[in-house]
């Protein structure tokens, strides 16, 4: 929610792409820029919270459109979760 409301209250400029902000590596000093040109513009967000609710994401992914997705990593359960990606046949 934080972050959201940061696009919104400061502008959209934050968000940059990889070709009006590119990545130069570690050790560099921050350049963002007003005048950079977002990909996007934030103007509202919602929040959703599908705790167990597989069909509530899915009806929202249809109404809302493009979402984020976080996760609460602070379970002693996700202290060790790997994530393994299994090739199709």
């Amino acid at each position: 929610d934080v972050a959201y409301q940061y696009l919104i209250d400061n502008g959209s400029y934050a968000v940059a792409t990889e070709e009006s902000y590119p990545y130069e590596g570690i050790g560099k000093s921050c350049r963002v820029s007003k005048n950079i040109t977002p990909p996007v513009k934030i103007t509202e967000y919602v929040e959703v919270v599908g705790r167990g609710n597989p069909n509530l994401i899915k009806e929202a992914l249809m109404y809302y459109g493009p979402m984020t997705v976080s996760v609460d990593a602070k379970q002693k359960s996700m202290y060790f979760y790997k994530y393994v990606q299994q090739l199709c046949a």
